[in-house]
Parts: structure tokens; C-alpha cells; sequence
């Protein structure tokens, strides 16, 4: 695995650890962040475990749901 791939990973399985959190805070399961997003519990499932890389469109999405927001070097996205 190059250095990028290895940087892309460890950053996939971030922002996964930090989905379970703020999903976990509102007190919802998989599913209901799922049916809040419009979607399946098994993409949630893989967001979580880093074995799916969110779209850019994803990210702004699930901020929106969680109430957080998506920023890129300091400029906010939402």
C-alpha cells in the first residue's frame, strides 16, 4: 500500500470512529441515522468501519443530520 493509500485509509476510518460518536451522543441507532439520511443501515454500518469513503456530498449530508459542521482548511463547507 503506498503512503497516500495508507493516509486515505487511516482518514476513512477517522472520520468512521467519529460518525459512530456523534451518532451515538444523539442516542440513535444505525438505522435511525440511516432513515434520517435517507438510506440503509448497511451504508451507515460501512461509513462507520471506514470500509466506505463518504462522497463530499455524503459529508455535507450527514453534518447536516448531525448538526455539525464540514470544513476544508479552515473554511466551512456548511
Amino acid at each position: 500500500m503506498s503512503h497516500v493509500a495508507k493516509k486515505i485509509h487511516k482518514s476513512v476510518k477517522k472520520f468512521g470512529d467519529l460518525l459512530r460518536q456523534l451518532r451515538e451522543e444523539k442516542g440513535w441507532t444505525q438505522e435511525d441515522l440511516g432513515a434520517e439520511l435517507g438510506t440503509d443501515r448497511a451504508y451507515v454500518s460501512q461509513l462507520e468501519r471506514g470500509a466506505k469513503n463518504p462522497s463530499l456530498l455524503s459529508m455535507v449530508k450527514l453534518a447536516d443530520v448531525l448538526q455539525v459542521e464540514v470544513t476544508f482548511a479552515g473554511v466551512k463547507l456548511t
